[in-house]
């Protein structure tokens, strides 16, 4: 029985062995650019974000300076009384709501982000509240919300639009928080209800549950927020979705029990190739019509801007049907005003080094400032501030 034993603690200690050796590696590798190769953009520190039933998620209120960091850079952000990444509103009029994603939130520090180069452009106080991974639904939702609690209503509402912004609103409520983590929720709301039920309108139907992981669940999205390791495994080389498909076919009750699976997961894996759908495209339209109707509400003017991802603004690129060029389609159509940043963006710099971060997707300050100079030049030249 010996040999039992010895083999029983030789194991032992060859599996410590190897999980302190990862350990070891892994915190090496937050010190090398693997970092920023692997790890999701969106570290910001503290529970910035907080769990929201009606949005999945939205930045919370009144929070204190902290940082986000990403590949290029590390800079503070906080937020106001309504969540959004600014600062406090005293009570200024006129002033510009401005809606959008990741890029009207952050990525560049506050004073350098486009919307407050339409602020100085103008001469009038903007509230950025952008929120990183909001759809056109999130955003209206949000921005009637914000609205309401602000003491008068804007005299124009922007709404940046990112060729992702359909995907986004198909897989609505796809995303939740868990300890300050945006982590998928893997709910979504019916498609028939989201086109039947204006986003405009209060209702829990499509409300997503606090988060409340298992054990294994907790585990996995700590590993997700913070092991270059564990992301290096999963994005180069697939290996956590190649072992949950081989358990699923064993196991599959296990996995869905603990989190590490969902029912629906396959549905939110195949994000591009939902927009082949045309119901989502209407469930989009009638997102976009709902600032129209928020606008046309609080009487104030709306503007969309089209922002081109990097892929788009490359010279070589052939942008053919893209999801911002079907939507400026319906604007047009339904006479709602609009600004489309690709041609300039491809004149000044078409190789997209410039205006866009080497290693991320969103804009530099260069960008920001470019786009925030055509944005408050067009705001002007057609008078939107004007009574």
């Amino acid at each position: 029985m010996n040999w039992i034993k010895s083999f029983v603690i030789n194991g032992l200690l060859i599996l410590v062995s190897i999980a302190v050796t990862l350990v070891v590696v892994d915190v090496l590798l937050h010190y090398t650019p693997m970092k920023w190769r692997y790890m999701y953009p969106l570290n910001v520190q503290g529970e910035y974000f907080v769990w929201n039933p009606a949005l999945g998620f939205d930045i919370a209120p009144n929070f204190g300076t902290t940082t986000h960091s990403f590949a290029e850079l590390s800079y503070p952000v906080w937020s106001n009384d309504i969540g959004c990444y600014d600062y406090p509103y005293d009570g200024q009029s006129p002033y510009i709501y401005v809606a959008g994603d990741s890029f009207t939130w952050g990525y560049t520090p506050l004073d350098e982000k486009w919307s407050k180069v339409v602020e100085r452009s103008t001469g009038t106080r903007t509230m950025n509240c952008g929120v990183p991974g909001y759809g056109t639904r999130q955003e209206v939702i949000k921005a009637q919300r914000d609205i309401e609690h602000l003491s008068r209503p804007p005299a124009l509402i922007v709404v940046a639009h990112y060729e992702n912004d359909a995907a986004d609103d198909a897989m609505f409520p796809s995303s939740t928080a868990y300890h300050g983590y945006v982590v998928p929720s893997w709910l979504y709301c019916d498609s028939q209800f989201m086109f039947a039920t204006s986003p405009l309108v209060a209702t829990t139907t499509c409300n997503v549950s606090k988060p409340d992981f298992p054990v294994l669940k907790k585990i996995k999205t700590e590993l997700a927020a913070r092991s270059v390791l564990y992301l290096m495994a999963k994005r180069q080389f697939g290996i956590p979705d190649k072992l949950r498909r081989t358990l699923m076919g064993i196991a599959p009750n296990w996995l869905l029990r603990n989190g590490l699976a969902y029912e629906n997961q396959s549905w939110f894996e195949n994000g591009s190739a939902i927009l082949d759908d045309t119901r989502y495209w209407d469930i989009h339209f009638k997102n976009v019509q709902a600032f129209k109707t928020l606008a046309d509400t609080v009487h104030s003017k709306l503007v969309v801007v089209f922002i081109p991802q990097r892929e788009s603004v490359m010279a070589t690129s052939t942008r053919s049907q893209s999801a911002n060029e079907r939507t400026e389609r319906y604007l047009r159509q339904h006479g709602i005003a609009y600004i489309d940043l690709l041609q300039v963006l491809r004149e000044v710099d078409p190789s997209a080094t410039v205006l866009y971060w080497p290693n991320d997707v969103h804009w530099t300050p260069a960008g920001n400032a470019l786009a925030g100079s055509i944005i408050g030049e067009y705001i002007k030249r057609q008078g939107l501030l004007s009574p």
